[in-house]
């Protein structure tokens, strides 16, 4: 069952902004108008899989509205690392690899096939949350990616029911080694919400919703001098920039309350 938390903010975080895209404008040219290097990758796809994920995170709004996302990934210099449900490639190969991939910027460009597109900055010291990634992919000990994989799997294809993993509290792969390597780096992503547990929507809401929370642990950080500690990373309020072209449904007229699962 799903447990939710309503955010106490009377209004969403300002630092996260809408930037329209252009008529006729890549993904990948929305991301250089955005000046962001490094950060946090959403995508919301518009084919069966892309939408089907959208459904299936429908519950974790408070309209129950499909969400704008499907797609997480860690984004540096052109560069994304993830676990895509819409391009696993060879079986052997994604294992491997604990089902972390890297694929260059340019596969997610096409606006008709991603749509939705953010891009999101939970900390300034980004190295930290890159350096975890070796660390996620070298094993299975702290993330099963491929068990998430086929639990998801298994609901995009109707075996299972369609939001039977995050029910189950299996997050979404890419999400969850998003969430996992912010982690390691010290920074809690989706509060009140375990790592392995996420999904797109969730990284959104925080984003959006939980400003509060991330003022605070920056400011507690830095009391404590968490800098100092090698592989951490100062945590701060989340900013970044967000174009939605693609709705699946028309929104209320007062928008919701988002709000994230604990």
């Amino acid at each position: 069952m799903f447990a939710i938390r309503h955010s106490g903010a009377a209004a969403p975080n300002a630092l996260v902004k809408a930037q329209p895209a252009r008529r006729g404008e890549g993904n990948v040219a929305w991301l250089e108008r955005t000046g962001v290097g490094e950060g946090v990758l959403l995508l919301g796809g518009s084919q069966l899989t892309g939408v089907r994920l959208r459904v299936a995170q429908s519950r974790l709004r408070s309209d129950i509205s499909p969400s704008h996302w499907s797609f997480a990934g860690l984004i540096s210099q052109g560069v994304v690392t993830t676990s895509p449900l819409d391009a696993i490639g060879d079986p052997g190969e994604f294992a491997a690899h604990n089902g972390v991939s890297r694929v260059d910027a340019p596969m997610f460009d096409d606006p008709d096939r991603y749509p939705n597109i953010a891009v999101l900055v939970f900390t300034a010291q980004y190295a930290p949350v890159l350096d975890a990634l070796d660390q996620i992919e070298s094993g299975r000990a702290v993330l099963d990616v491929p068990a998430l994989t086929v639990a998801w799997l298994a609901a995009l294809w109707a075996v299972d029911e369609l939001d039977a993993p995050l029910r189950a509290g299996r997050g979404m792969p890419g999400a969850a080694v998003v969430a996992l390597a912010h982690a390691i780096a010290g920074l809690q992503l989706t509060p009140g919400l375990e790592s392995t547990a996420t999904c797109p929507e969730a990284i959104w809401q925080a984003a959006r919703w939980w400003a509060d929370f991330y003022r605070e642990s920056a400011t507690v950080a830095l009391r404590a001098g968490a800098t100092q500690f090698t592989g951490h990373a100062q945590p701060a309020v989340p900013a970044g920039m967000y174009a939605i072209r693609s709705r699946l449904v028309e929104p209320l007229q007062t928008s919701p309350r988002e709000v994230t699962s604990t």
